[in-house]
Protein backbone atom coordinates (compact mmCIF):
# COMPACT_ATOMS: atom_id res chain seq x y z
CA UNK A 1 0.00 0.00 0.00
CA UNK A 2 1.27 3.94 -0.43
CA UNK A 3 2.60 5.28 2.09
CA UNK A 4 1.93 8.72 3.96
CA UNK A 5 4.34 10.81 5.55
CA UNK A 6 5.51 10.32 8.43
CA UNK A 7 3.87 12.55 10.33
CA UNK A 8 0.34 11.33 9.39
CA UNK A 9 -0.62 8.21 10.88
CA UNK A 10 -3.41 6.50 8.57
CA UNK A 11 -6.12 4.22 10.03
CA UNK A 12 -5.53 5.20 13.44
CA UNK A 13 -8.69 4.41 15.30
CA UNK A 14 -10.92 7.19 16.56
CA UNK A 15 -11.04 5.92 20.07
CA UNK A 16 -7.05 6.03 20.03
CA UNK A 17 -7.17 9.60 18.68
CA UNK A 18 -9.88 10.65 21.25
CA UNK A 19 -7.56 8.87 24.35
CA UNK A 20 -4.51 11.33 22.86
CA UNK A 21 -6.55 14.12 22.86
CA UNK A 22 -7.71 13.53 26.73
CA UNK A 23 -4.25 13.77 27.72
CA UNK A 24 -3.65 17.01 26.28
CA UNK A 25 -1.87 18.89 29.02
CA UNK A 26 -4.49 21.74 28.75
CA UNK A 27 -6.92 19.32 29.82
CA UNK A 28 -4.75 18.29 33.12
CA UNK A 29 -6.73 18.30 36.22
CA UNK A 30 -9.96 17.55 34.53
CA UNK A 31 -12.67 15.29 34.42
CA UNK A 32 -12.25 13.80 30.74
CA UNK A 33 -14.53 10.40 31.13
CA UNK A 34 -18.04 9.67 29.95
CA UNK A 35 -20.04 11.91 31.04
CA UNK A 36 -17.96 15.07 30.56
CA UNK A 37 -17.76 18.79 28.35
CA UNK A 38 -14.53 17.32 27.09
CA UNK A 39 -15.90 14.27 26.14
CA UNK A 40 -18.44 15.10 24.52
CA UNK A 41 -16.46 18.13 22.77
CA UNK A 42 -14.00 16.09 21.50
CA UNK A 43 -15.46 13.10 20.63
CA UNK A 44 -17.17 13.88 17.14
CA UNK A 45 -13.96 15.60 15.63
CA UNK A 46 -11.82 12.55 17.09
CA UNK A 47 -14.92 10.84 14.61
CA UNK A 48 -14.02 13.26 11.74
CA UNK A 49 -10.09 13.40 11.73
CA UNK A 50 -9.80 9.96 11.60
CA UNK A 51 -12.11 9.03 8.96
CA UNK A 52 -10.20 11.93 7.08
CA UNK A 53 -7.04 10.11 7.47
CA UNK A 54 -8.67 6.95 6.30
CA UNK A 55 -9.77 8.66 3.56
CA UNK A 56 -6.27 10.56 2.50
CA UNK A 57 -4.63 6.87 2.46
CA UNK A 58 -7.62 6.27 0.24
CA UNK A 59 -6.62 8.77 -1.73
CA UNK A 60 -3.04 8.13 -1.90
CA UNK A 61 -3.84 4.82 -3.29
CA UNK A 62 -6.11 6.12 -5.89
CA UNK A 63 -3.34 8.05 -7.80
CA UNK A 64 -0.67 4.84 -7.51
CA UNK A 65 -0.13 2.35 -10.02
CA UNK A 66 1.69 0.16 -7.96
CA UNK A 67 -0.59 -2.39 -5.58
CA UNK A 68 -2.75 -5.09 -4.31
CA UNK A 69 -5.92 -5.34 -5.83
CA UNK A 70 -8.16 -2.49 -4.43
CA UNK A 71 -5.43 -0.33 -2.93
CA UNK A 72 -4.65 1.08 -6.14
CA UNK A 73 -5.56 3.39 -9.32
CA UNK A 74 -8.77 1.69 -11.01
CA UNK A 75 -11.87 2.96 -13.07
CA UNK A 76 -12.18 7.00 -13.89
CA UNK A 77 -9.37 7.31 -11.65
CA UNK A 78 -6.65 5.35 -13.48
CA UNK A 79 -8.31 7.48 -16.91
CA UNK A 80 -7.31 10.41 -15.14
CA UNK A 81 -3.65 9.46 -14.46
CA UNK A 82 -3.59 8.13 -17.77
CA UNK A 83 -5.04 11.02 -19.46
CA UNK A 84 -3.70 14.28 -17.50
CA UNK A 85 -0.60 12.97 -16.21
CA UNK A 86 0.37 10.95 -19.69
CA UNK A 87 -1.49 11.73 -22.54
CA UNK A 88 -2.09 8.49 -23.11
CA UNK A 89 -5.92 7.32 -22.97
CA UNK A 90 -7.10 3.68 -22.33
CA UNK A 91 -7.55 1.66 -25.34
CA UNK A 92 -11.26 1.69 -27.18
CA UNK A 93 -13.16 -1.10 -27.58
CA UNK A 94 -12.64 -2.13 -31.64
CA UNK A 95 -15.27 -3.43 -34.36
CA UNK A 96 -13.52 -7.02 -35.65
CA UNK A 97 -13.48 -6.92 -39.63
CA UNK A 98 -14.10 -10.28 -41.35
CA UNK A 99 -13.62 -11.68 -44.82
CA UNK A 100 -16.76 -12.24 -46.75
CA UNK A 101 -17.31 -14.33 -49.61
CA UNK A 102 -20.70 -13.83 -52.10
CA UNK A 103 -21.92 -16.40 -54.10
CA UNK A 104 -24.33 -15.23 -57.02
CA UNK A 105 -24.38 -14.77 -60.77
CA UNK A 106 -21.65 -13.52 -62.37
CA UNK A 107 -21.34 -9.56 -63.03
CA UNK A 108 -23.57 -8.83 -60.11
CA UNK A 109 -23.36 -5.67 -58.20
CA UNK A 110 -22.94 -6.70 -53.73
CA UNK A 111 -22.96 -2.37 -52.73
CA UNK A 112 -20.94 -1.04 -50.55
CA UNK A 113 -22.94 -1.21 -47.02
CA UNK A 114 -24.82 -4.43 -47.52
CA UNK A 115 -25.39 -5.84 -44.39
CA UNK A 116 -25.02 -9.50 -43.28
CA UNK A 117 -25.86 -11.41 -40.02
CA UNK A 118 -23.80 -14.27 -37.86
CA UNK A 119 -25.87 -16.93 -36.40
CA UNK A 120 -24.49 -16.98 -33.07
CA UNK A 121 -26.66 -15.87 -29.95
CA UNK A 122 -25.39 -12.26 -30.40
CA UNK A 123 -26.66 -12.14 -33.91
CA UNK A 124 -23.71 -9.41 -34.98
CA UNK A 125 -24.11 -7.82 -38.13
CA UNK A 126 -21.14 -6.56 -40.88
CA UNK A 127 -21.50 -3.95 -43.26
CA UNK A 128 -19.48 -4.12 -46.21
CA UNK A 129 -16.57 -1.77 -47.04
CA UNK A 130 -16.39 -1.49 -50.51
CA UNK A 131 -18.48 -2.81 -53.10
CA UNK A 132 -17.64 -5.89 -55.33
CA UNK A 133 -18.71 -7.78 -58.24
CA UNK A 134 -19.36 -11.38 -58.26
CA UNK A 135 -16.51 -12.91 -60.97
CA UNK A 136 -16.90 -15.54 -63.83
CA UNK A 137 -16.48 -18.38 -61.10
CA UNK A 138 -19.61 -17.30 -59.72
CA UNK A 139 -18.24 -15.42 -55.97
CA UNK A 140 -16.79 -12.38 -54.88
CA UNK A 141 -14.48 -11.15 -51.81
CA UNK A 142 -15.08 -8.38 -49.64
CA UNK A 143 -13.94 -7.25 -46.02
CA UNK A 144 -17.39 -6.54 -43.89
CA UNK A 145 -16.50 -4.86 -40.36
CA UNK A 146 -18.67 -5.62 -37.39
CA UNK A 147 -21.36 -2.95 -36.53
CA UNK A 148 -20.64 -3.32 -32.49
CA UNK A 149 -17.30 -3.29 -30.94
CA UNK A 150 -15.68 -5.77 -28.65
CA UNK A 151 -15.05 -9.62 -29.36
CA UNK A 152 -19.05 -10.52 -30.36
CA UNK A 153 -17.94 -9.78 -33.43
CA UNK A 154 -15.19 -12.93 -33.35
CA UNK A 155 -17.41 -15.40 -35.04
CA UNK A 156 -16.27 -18.62 -36.33
CA UNK A 157 -15.97 -19.45 -40.20
CA UNK A 158 -19.49 -20.01 -41.30
CA UNK A 159 -21.27 -17.90 -38.76
CA UNK A 160 -22.28 -15.38 -41.42
CA UNK A 161 -24.82 -17.04 -43.35
CA UNK A 162 -27.66 -14.27 -44.24
CA UNK A 163 -28.58 -10.64 -45.02
CA UNK A 164 -30.04 -7.82 -43.17
CA UNK A 165 -33.16 -7.85 -45.75
CA UNK A 166 -33.54 -9.16 -48.93
CA UNK A 167 -30.18 -9.98 -50.59
CA UNK A 168 -28.78 -8.04 -54.00
CA UNK A 169 -30.15 -8.43 -57.32
CA UNK A 170 -28.20 -11.66 -58.16
CA UNK A 171 -26.46 -12.73 -54.88
CA UNK A 172 -27.77 -16.11 -53.22
CA UNK A 173 -25.40 -16.60 -50.09
CA UNK A 174 -22.89 -14.99 -48.40
CA UNK A 175 -20.06 -16.75 -45.82
CA UNK A 176 -17.42 -15.53 -43.68
CA UNK A 177 -14.86 -18.50 -44.70
CA UNK A 178 -12.31 -18.24 -42.58
CA UNK A 179 -12.00 -18.99 -38.50
CA UNK A 180 -10.68 -16.04 -37.39
CA UNK A 181 -11.10 -12.21 -38.03
CA UNK A 182 -9.36 -10.64 -40.89
CA UNK A 183 -8.89 -8.37 -37.25
CA UNK A 184 -10.02 -9.33 -34.12
CA UNK A 185 -12.41 -7.45 -32.37
CA UNK A 186 -11.52 -6.21 -28.71
CA UNK A 187 -12.98 -5.17 -25.54
CA UNK A 188 -12.57 -1.85 -23.50
CA UNK A 189 -8.73 -2.46 -22.42
CA UNK A 190 -8.72 -3.80 -18.86
CA UNK A 191 -7.61 -1.68 -16.03
CA UNK A 192 -4.39 -4.10 -15.52
CA UNK A 193 -3.35 -3.75 -19.18
CA UNK A 194 -4.03 -0.13 -18.99
CA UNK A 195 -2.20 0.02 -15.85
CA UNK A 196 0.55 -1.85 -17.17
CA UNK A 197 1.04 0.43 -19.99
CA UNK A 198 1.04 3.03 -17.85
CA UNK A 199 4.09 2.12 -15.58
CA UNK A 200 5.96 1.40 -18.78
CA UNK A 201 5.03 5.05 -20.01
CA UNK A 202 6.58 6.26 -16.73
CA UNK A 203 9.80 3.97 -16.27
CA UNK A 204 10.81 4.77 -20.18
CA UNK A 205 8.86 7.51 -21.59
CA UNK A 206 9.05 8.44 -25.35
CA UNK A 207 11.22 11.48 -25.91
CA UNK A 208 9.95 11.80 -29.50
CA UNK A 209 12.74 9.36 -31.40
CA UNK A 210 13.67 6.50 -28.39
CA UNK A 211 12.49 3.02 -28.78
CA UNK A 212 9.47 4.34 -26.32
CA UNK A 213 7.93 6.29 -28.83
CA UNK A 214 7.88 3.51 -31.51
CA UNK A 215 6.13 1.76 -28.91
CA UNK A 216 3.72 3.96 -28.08
CA UNK A 217 2.90 4.63 -31.91
CA UNK A 218 2.20 1.14 -32.44
CA UNK A 219 0.22 0.47 -29.39
CA UNK A 220 -1.80 3.17 -30.31
CA UNK A 221 -2.85 1.57 -33.13
CA UNK A 222 -6.60 -0.84 -33.12
CA UNK A 223 -5.86 -3.95 -32.66
CA UNK A 224 -2.33 -3.90 -31.52
CA UNK A 225 -1.81 -5.64 -28.02
CA UNK A 226 1.53 -5.00 -27.93
CA UNK A 227 4.84 -3.46 -29.69
CA UNK A 228 8.40 -3.95 -29.12
CA UNK A 229 11.01 -2.18 -31.00
CA UNK A 230 15.03 -4.09 -32.53
CA UNK A 231 17.56 -1.08 -32.82
CA UNK A 232 20.80 -1.01 -34.70
CA UNK A 233 23.66 -2.61 -33.26
CA UNK A 234 21.23 -5.15 -31.13
CA UNK A 235 21.17 -9.01 -31.34
CA UNK A 236 20.02 -9.99 -34.62
CA UNK A 237 19.24 -5.75 -35.53
CA UNK A 238 18.74 -3.79 -38.49
CA UNK A 239 21.45 -1.73 -40.09
CA UNK A 240 22.41 1.83 -38.54
CA UNK A 241 19.14 4.41 -39.41
CA UNK A 242 16.77 2.05 -39.44
CA UNK A 243 13.85 1.08 -36.91
CA UNK A 244 12.15 -2.76 -36.94
CA UNK A 245 9.13 -2.73 -34.97
CA UNK A 246 7.26 -5.87 -34.30
CA UNK A 247 3.51 -5.75 -33.09
CA UNK A 248 0.96 -8.63 -31.92
CA UNK A 249 -3.13 -8.22 -31.63
CA UNK A 250 -4.65 -8.35 -28.75
CA UNK A 251 -4.33 -11.84 -28.29
CA UNK A 252 -0.92 -11.47 -28.04
CA UNK A 253 -0.71 -13.28 -30.87
CA UNK A 254 1.35 -12.62 -34.42
CA UNK A 255 -0.98 -9.29 -36.00
CA UNK A 256 -2.39 -9.98 -39.29
CA UNK A 257 -1.22 -8.26 -42.17
CA UNK A 258 -3.90 -5.69 -41.62
CA UNK A 259 -2.80 -4.91 -38.62
CA UNK A 260 1.03 -4.46 -39.71
CA UNK A 261 -0.40 -2.69 -42.28
CA UNK A 262 -2.09 0.00 -40.11
CA UNK A 263 0.90 0.22 -38.17
CA UNK A 264 3.47 1.15 -40.92
CA UNK A 265 0.65 3.42 -42.57
CA UNK A 266 0.49 5.41 -39.16
CA UNK A 267 3.96 5.66 -38.23
CA UNK A 268 5.95 5.73 -41.62
CA UNK A 269 3.99 4.94 -44.93
CA UNK A 270 5.51 2.24 -47.20
CA UNK A 271 5.94 2.47 -50.81
CA UNK A 272 3.47 0.36 -53.06
CA UNK A 273 4.54 -0.49 -56.45
CA UNK A 274 2.18 0.62 -58.94
CA UNK A 275 3.46 -2.28 -61.63
CA UNK A 276 3.04 -4.68 -58.97
CA UNK A 277 5.41 -7.70 -59.17
CA UNK A 278 5.08 -7.45 -63.19
CA UNK A 279 3.35 -9.93 -65.52
CA UNK A 280 3.67 -13.82 -64.95
CA UNK A 281 4.39 -16.53 -67.58
CA UNK A 282 3.61 -20.24 -66.44
CA UNK A 283 0.04 -22.05 -66.15
CA UNK A 284 -2.61 -22.11 -68.25
CA UNK A 285 -3.99 -18.19 -69.54
CA UNK A 286 -8.05 -17.73 -68.62
CA UNK A 287 -10.34 -15.58 -70.34
CA UNK A 288 -9.96 -12.79 -67.12
CA UNK A 289 -5.89 -12.53 -67.68
CA UNK A 290 -5.11 -14.61 -64.84
CA UNK A 291 -3.27 -17.77 -64.34
CA UNK A 292 -4.43 -21.55 -64.08
CA UNK A 293 -1.88 -23.61 -62.34
CA UNK A 294 -3.85 -26.75 -62.34
CA UNK A 295 -3.77 -30.03 -59.53
CA UNK A 296 -1.72 -32.87 -60.11
CA UNK A 297 1.09 -31.87 -62.43
CA UNK A 298 4.14 -29.88 -61.37
CA UNK A 299 2.98 -26.12 -62.53
CA UNK A 300 5.41 -22.96 -62.27
CA UNK A 301 4.37 -19.19 -62.93
CA UNK A 302 7.13 -17.19 -62.32
CA UNK A 303 7.76 -13.09 -62.66
CA UNK A 304 10.70 -11.52 -62.29
CA UNK A 305 11.72 -9.12 -59.07
CA UNK A 306 11.27 -5.77 -60.39
CA UNK A 307 14.00 -4.40 -59.29
CA UNK A 308 13.69 -1.20 -61.83
CA UNK A 309 10.51 0.25 -60.24
CA UNK A 310 11.82 -0.71 -56.57
CA UNK A 311 14.77 0.97 -56.71
CA UNK A 312 15.85 1.08 -52.80
CA UNK A 313 17.11 -2.15 -51.46
CA UNK A 314 15.49 -3.28 -48.16
CA UNK A 315 12.88 -6.25 -47.53
CA UNK A 316 9.57 -5.99 -49.67
CA UNK A 317 6.90 -8.02 -49.31
CA UNK A 318 5.28 -10.20 -52.16
CA UNK A 319 1.59 -10.81 -52.30
CA UNK A 320 0.46 -12.71 -54.87
CA UNK A 321 -3.56 -12.82 -55.58
CA UNK A 322 -4.88 -15.97 -55.37
CA UNK A 323 -7.79 -18.17 -55.65
CA UNK A 324 -9.54 -21.76 -55.50
CA UNK A 325 -11.39 -23.21 -57.60
CA UNK A 326 -13.25 -24.90 -54.86
CA UNK A 327 -13.33 -24.12 -50.96
CA UNK A 328 -15.03 -27.19 -49.00
CA UNK A 329 -13.56 -29.62 -46.40
CA UNK A 330 -11.53 -31.99 -48.88
CA UNK A 331 -8.15 -31.32 -48.98
CA UNK A 332 -8.73 -27.80 -47.22
CA UNK A 333 -6.06 -28.59 -45.11
CA UNK A 334 -3.66 -30.37 -47.39
CA UNK A 335 -1.21 -28.19 -48.77
CA UNK A 336 -2.17 -26.55 -52.13
CA UNK A 337 0.46 -23.79 -53.65
CA UNK A 338 3.86 -22.74 -52.71
CA UNK A 339 5.15 -19.13 -53.21
CA UNK A 340 8.07 -18.19 -52.50
CA UNK A 341 10.89 -15.74 -53.92
CA UNK A 342 13.90 -17.35 -55.75
CA UNK A 343 17.84 -15.84 -55.81
CA UNK A 344 18.81 -16.07 -58.95
CA UNK A 345 22.56 -14.96 -58.12
CA UNK A 346 22.82 -17.40 -55.18
CA UNK A 347 20.79 -19.78 -56.82
CA UNK A 348 18.79 -20.48 -53.83
CA UNK A 349 15.51 -19.28 -51.93
CA UNK A 350 16.30 -15.98 -51.04
CA UNK A 351 15.92 -14.70 -46.88
CA UNK A 352 13.31 -12.61 -45.64
CA UNK A 353 15.54 -10.88 -43.49
CA UNK A 354 19.50 -9.11 -43.76
CA UNK A 355 22.46 -10.56 -43.20
CA UNK A 356 22.88 -10.94 -39.25
CA UNK A 357 18.88 -11.04 -38.66
CA UNK A 358 17.50 -14.44 -38.01
CA UNK A 359 17.32 -16.18 -41.03
CA UNK A 360 14.09 -16.88 -42.26
CA UNK A 361 13.38 -18.53 -45.91
CA UNK A 362 10.85 -16.34 -48.11
CA UNK A 363 8.61 -19.33 -48.78
CA UNK A 364 5.23 -19.54 -47.66
CA UNK A 365 2.92 -23.06 -48.32
CA UNK A 366 -0.79 -22.17 -48.06
CA UNK A 367 -3.82 -24.71 -48.16
CA UNK A 368 -7.11 -24.51 -49.69
CA UNK A 369 -8.48 -23.72 -46.82
CA UNK A 370 -6.29 -20.54 -46.35
CA UNK A 371 -7.83 -19.15 -49.82
CA UNK A 372 -10.82 -18.02 -50.90
CA UNK A 373 -13.05 -18.87 -54.13
CA UNK A 374 -12.82 -15.53 -55.31
CA UNK A 375 -9.46 -13.32 -55.59
CA UNK A 376 -8.76 -10.94 -52.60
CA UNK A 377 -10.26 -7.61 -52.49
CA UNK A 378 -6.79 -5.78 -51.83
CA UNK A 379 -3.20 -6.75 -50.71
CA UNK A 380 -4.19 -6.63 -46.99
CA UNK A 381 -5.51 -9.86 -47.29
CA UNK A 382 -4.01 -11.26 -50.14
CA UNK A 383 -1.14 -13.82 -48.50
CA UNK A 384 2.11 -12.50 -48.05
CA UNK A 385 6.24 -13.13 -47.93
CA UNK A 386 8.74 -11.08 -46.49
CA UNK A 387 12.05 -11.03 -49.15
CA UNK A 388 14.75 -9.21 -48.64
CA UNK A 389 16.62 -7.34 -51.64
CA UNK A 390 20.27 -6.10 -51.27
CA UNK A 391 19.55 -4.15 -54.10
CA UNK A 392 22.03 -6.22 -56.86
CA UNK A 393 21.03 -9.36 -56.69
CA UNK A 394 18.58 -10.99 -59.70
CA UNK A 395 15.53 -12.18 -57.78
CA UNK A 396 12.14 -14.53 -59.38
CA UNK A 397 8.60 -14.03 -57.77
CA UNK A 398 7.48 -17.63 -58.13
CA UNK A 399 3.82 -19.56 -57.26
CA UNK A 400 4.23 -23.41 -57.65
CA UNK A 401 2.09 -26.95 -57.29
CA UNK A 402 3.86 -30.41 -57.36
CA UNK A 403 2.02 -33.35 -58.64
CA UNK A 404 0.46 -34.13 -55.19
CA UNK A 405 -0.43 -30.97 -53.76
CA UNK A 406 -3.83 -30.93 -53.48
CA UNK A 407 -4.60 -32.75 -56.60
CA UNK A 408 -7.98 -32.08 -57.10
CA UNK A 409 -7.76 -28.62 -57.10
CA UNK A 410 -7.35 -25.34 -59.43
CA UNK A 411 -5.65 -22.48 -58.07
CA UNK A 412 -5.68 -19.38 -59.70
CA UNK A 413 -3.27 -16.71 -59.88
CA UNK A 414 -4.10 -13.31 -60.64
CA UNK A 415 -1.02 -11.20 -60.31
CA UNK A 416 0.61 -9.67 -57.49
CA UNK A 417 1.28 -6.56 -55.18
CA UNK A 418 4.42 -5.41 -54.04
CA UNK A 419 4.94 -3.28 -51.01
CA UNK A 420 8.16 -2.32 -48.99
CA UNK A 421 7.96 -3.08 -45.56
CA UNK A 422 9.91 0.32 -44.75
CA UNK A 423 8.77 3.71 -45.10
CA UNK A 424 8.79 5.46 -48.34
CA UNK A 425 10.79 8.53 -48.52
CA UNK A 426 7.77 9.82 -50.54
CA UNK A 427 5.57 9.80 -47.93
CA UNK A 428 5.41 11.59 -44.40
CA UNK A 429 4.23 9.86 -40.79
CA UNK A 430 4.55 10.42 -37.28
CA UNK A 431 8.18 8.95 -37.20
CA UNK A 432 11.36 11.48 -37.44
CA UNK A 433 12.12 11.80 -41.17
CA UNK A 434 16.01 10.17 -40.87
CA UNK A 435 14.76 7.19 -39.47
CA UNK A 436 13.69 3.99 -42.25
CA UNK A 437 11.24 2.40 -40.22
CA UNK A 438 10.02 -1.28 -40.98
CA UNK A 439 7.25 -2.68 -38.91
CA UNK A 440 6.37 -6.68 -39.44
CA UNK A 441 4.27 -9.54 -37.11
CA UNK A 442 6.22 -10.50 -34.29
CA UNK A 443 6.98 -14.58 -35.45
CA UNK A 444 5.64 -17.19 -33.83
CA UNK A 445 7.69 -19.58 -31.55
CA UNK A 446 5.85 -22.88 -31.18
CA UNK A 447 6.52 -24.33 -27.35
CA UNK A 448 5.45 -27.78 -26.62
CA UNK A 449 4.71 -28.58 -23.03
CA UNK A 450 4.68 -32.02 -21.01
CA UNK A 451 3.57 -32.64 -17.65
CA UNK A 452 2.32 -35.00 -15.13
CA UNK A 453 -0.49 -33.27 -12.92
CA UNK A 454 -2.77 -34.43 -9.73
CA UNK A 455 -6.30 -32.14 -10.07
CA UNK A 456 -7.79 -31.12 -6.91
CA UNK A 457 -10.17 -33.14 -5.45
CA UNK A 458 -13.61 -32.75 -7.75
CA UNK A 459 -11.53 -31.37 -10.77
CA UNK A 460 -12.60 -33.72 -13.42
CA UNK A 461 -9.71 -34.73 -15.85
CA UNK A 462 -10.81 -32.87 -18.80
CA UNK A 463 -11.31 -29.72 -16.85
CA UNK A 464 -7.98 -30.08 -15.29
CA UNK A 465 -6.31 -30.44 -18.98
CA UNK A 466 -8.32 -27.02 -20.14
CA UNK A 467 -7.18 -25.03 -16.93
CA UNK A 468 -3.81 -26.12 -17.36
CA UNK A 469 -4.15 -24.77 -20.91
CA UNK A 470 -5.40 -22.01 -20.10
CA UNK A 471 -2.73 -20.83 -17.71
CA UNK A 472 -0.14 -21.76 -19.74
CA UNK A 473 -1.39 -19.67 -22.32
CA UNK A 474 -1.64 -16.91 -20.29
CA UNK A 475 1.82 -16.62 -18.94
CA UNK A 476 3.04 -16.54 -22.85
CA UNK A 477 0.24 -13.91 -23.70
CA UNK A 478 2.29 -11.93 -20.25
CA UNK A 479 5.57 -11.87 -22.00
CA UNK A 480 5.02 -11.56 -24.90
CA UNK A 481 7.27 -8.62 -26.48
CA UNK A 482 8.54 -7.76 -23.12
CA UNK A 483 12.13 -7.27 -22.06
CA UNK A 484 11.32 -10.72 -20.36
CA UNK A 485 10.19 -12.51 -23.90
CA UNK A 486 12.11 -16.05 -22.83
CA UNK A 487 10.25 -18.63 -21.59
CA UNK A 488 11.28 -20.08 -18.03
CA UNK A 489 11.49 -23.51 -17.60
CA UNK A 490 11.11 -23.16 -13.78
CA UNK A 491 8.13 -20.38 -14.64
CA UNK A 492 6.41 -22.80 -16.69
CA UNK A 493 5.59 -25.33 -13.01
CA UNK A 494 5.28 -22.33 -11.30
CA UNK A 495 1.54 -21.09 -12.97
CA UNK A 496 1.17 -25.31 -13.57
CA UNK A 497 1.11 -25.68 -9.42
CA UNK A 498 -0.96 -21.82 -9.31
CA UNK A 499 -3.69 -22.93 -11.35
CA UNK A 500 -6.68 -23.29 -9.17
CA UNK A 501 -7.36 -27.10 -10.26
CA UNK A 502 -4.18 -28.70 -10.27
CA UNK A 503 -3.23 -29.90 -6.41
CA UNK A 504 0.76 -30.90 -7.54
CA UNK A 505 2.75 -31.33 -10.76
CA UNK A 506 5.41 -33.78 -11.26
CA UNK A 507 8.77 -31.93 -11.79
CA UNK A 508 10.54 -34.58 -13.10
CA UNK A 509 7.77 -34.65 -15.93
CA UNK A 510 7.52 -31.69 -16.90
CA UNK A 511 9.59 -31.09 -20.28
CA UNK A 512 9.49 -27.50 -22.31
CA UNK A 513 10.07 -28.07 -26.14
CA UNK A 514 11.48 -31.43 -24.95
CA UNK A 515 14.07 -30.25 -22.63
CA UNK A 516 14.03 -28.82 -18.97
CA UNK A 517 15.80 -25.90 -19.73
CA UNK A 518 14.58 -22.35 -20.58
CA UNK A 519 13.66 -21.26 -24.28
CA UNK A 520 15.13 -18.15 -25.45
CA UNK A 521 12.72 -16.07 -27.64
CA UNK A 522 14.52 -13.08 -29.65
CA UNK A 523 13.13 -10.24 -28.93
CA UNK A 524 10.64 -9.72 -32.55
CA UNK A 525 9.41 -13.30 -31.64
CA UNK A 526 6.77 -14.17 -29.45
CA UNK A 527 5.91 -17.55 -27.44
CA UNK A 528 2.78 -19.61 -28.80
CA UNK A 529 1.76 -22.84 -27.63
CA UNK A 530 2.26 -25.77 -29.87
CA UNK A 531 1.55 -29.23 -28.35
CA UNK A 532 0.11 -29.45 -24.41
CA UNK A 533 0.74 -33.04 -23.18
CA UNK A 534 -1.12 -32.67 -19.69
CA UNK A 535 -1.46 -36.63 -17.73
CA UNK A 536 -4.02 -36.06 -15.41
CA UNK A 537 -3.43 -39.03 -12.48
CA UNK A 538 -6.77 -40.10 -11.67
CA UNK A 539 -8.20 -40.04 -7.74
CA UNK A 540 -7.26 -42.29 -5.45
CA UNK A 541 -9.83 -44.42 -3.82
CA UNK A 542 -12.98 -43.29 -2.72
CA UNK A 543 -12.85 -40.04 -4.41
CA UNK A 544 -15.21 -39.02 -7.42
CA UNK A 545 -14.99 -36.71 -10.04
CA UNK A 546 -17.11 -33.93 -11.45
CA UNK A 547 -17.85 -34.88 -14.81
CA UNK A 548 -17.65 -31.24 -16.55
CA UNK A 549 -17.65 -28.94 -13.64
CA UNK A 550 -15.19 -27.73 -10.36
CA UNK A 551 -16.63 -27.73 -7.38
CA UNK A 552 -19.19 -24.64 -7.13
Amino acid sequence: MPELPPDITANESSTAMLARMKAHPALAGMAVGEPSMPHAALSPPANEIAEGYRQLAHVVELRSLIGDPGHVAYGPYLDQIGVEEMGLARQAATHARVILSFTGTPGALVPAGTVVVAATPARPTYTLESAVTIGAEGTAGGIGVCDRTGTVGNVPSGAVNSFNGSPPAGVTAVTNPFNEPLVQGADIETDDHYRQRLLEYRRDPPNGCNAAQFRAWAESVPGVGRAQVVRPFEDGGPPPGSVWVFVVDTEMQPASQVIVDAVQAYIAPASELASGAGAFTGGTPQPDGSLELPGGIVVMATSPFPAADAKHAGIWTYRPSLRVDKNDDVDATQPAVTIDVWNVTTNAVATARPPGAPEIPATLTLTPGDLQTAFPPGPEVAPSVDVYWNGTDTLTLRVSRTATQAAGRSVYLGGAWMRSAFSSPDHEGVAPVDDRVEVYSARGISIDVTATVWPVLGYAPAVTEDAVHGAVVDYFKLIALTSSNDVIYGAVGAVIQATDAVDRYDPSTLRVNGATVDVAIWKGDVAILGTLDVTVVSGTEGEEWLPTNPPG
